[in-house]
């Protein structure tokens, strides 16, 4: 919402002309809502998003578009990939543009599950 507000100050004597300003108030953001779902890997080899249900949904209730994403492994297990990165793991988290997350690959090194935190940032804040 916009409003504009109009002040003028007395000196004592007599007022002032009026200065105007504008207010606004933006709406409330809606943090983005994102899962993803990666298949059962094969050992030593690259599965690339979008591949055998490599898949994932966003959705943001304010329309907004998603600015980037994080992954984030608590320990070493799977390998990813994308042109802007290079290879990482995701120890700790790793932040990916949209453009490297729809060129994300995946690898498993050896036969384990692993645990993968992701979620995704609507450019005003991360989603849960």
């Amino acid at each position: 919402q916009t409003q504009t507000l109009q002040v003028r100050a007395h000196d004592g004597t007599e007022w002032g002309d009026y200065a105007s300003m504008t207010i606004t108030t933006a709406a409330a953001n809606t943090k983005p809502k994102f899962s993803l779902t990666i298949p059962t890997l094969s050992i030593n080899q690259w599965t690339r998003y979008g591949v055998s249900g490599f898949t994932s949904v966003y959705s943001d209730t304010d329309g907004d578009s998603a600015t980037k994403y994080e992954l984030k492994a608590s320990s070493s297990g799977h390998l990813f990939r994308t042109p802007g990165i290079g290879k990482f793991d995701a120890v700790g988290g790793q932040e990916i543009t949209p453009l490297d997350f729809a060129l994300l690959e995946v690898k498993g090194k050896f036969a384990q599950t692993q645990t993968l935190q992701v979620r995704a940032h609507d450019g005003t804040e991360w989603g849960d």
